[in-house]
């Protein structure tokens, strides 16, 4: 068998898995979390954890790539094949997957939703760090978008969307 033909057959074969496997992971946190959320005053709708080490392992394999291109760009033998690398457009292509996973990682430290029992309030720490606080009686409607994966919150103060994998 060709080896460049069974190459592009685990590729397709692999990548479903993958993203199967990430989304059972995703799905499992969110149980974890609703469970034990059950008897807590305040309940935090954050991004999930998986989508961090995701960006972090993209980040570190990205940041490889450019430190290898910008250190051996001069013609040096390199074991690992890196043929073509002294294009701008690749350098720029690593580069703006770095930046990607520098965001990923960003939105799932920084932003989240406390929603409490007993109050008439919630806080939204928004993508920036500023926190919201934005009572019911603010919020003026919503709208379900893609079939029902995200809402849509639009009030007097900061309109903002949920996503259905967000965690709680």
């Amino acid at each position: 068998m060709d080896k460049g033909l069974l190459t592009r057959i685990l590729g397709f074969i692999s990548i479903p898995i993958i993203l199967r496997g990430i989304v059972s992971l995703i799905m499992r946190e969110k149980e974890r979390e609703m469970t034990y959320n059950l008897r807590k005053e305040r309940i935090v709708i954050r991004p999930p954890k998986v989508i961090g080490w995701i960006a972090v392992m993209g980040m570190l394999f990205c940041t490889t790539v450019l430190l290898i291109i910008l250190l051996y760009q001069n013609g040096i033998e390199f074991p690992v094949v890196f043929h073509g690398t002294e294009s701008p457009v690749v350098f720029l292509g690593f580069f703006l997957f770095d930046l990607l996973g520098a965001y990923l990682l960003w939105i799932t430290l920084v932003w989240q939703v406390e929603v409490f029992k007993n109050e008439d309030f919630f806080i939204l720490r928004d993508y920036w760090g500023r926190k919201h606080k934005i009572h019911y009686a603010d919020c003026t409607s919503y709208q379900y978008r893609y079939r029902h994966q995200e809402i849509i919150v639009r009030n007097r103060i900061k309109n903002f969307t949920i996503s259905y994998l967000l965690v709680n």
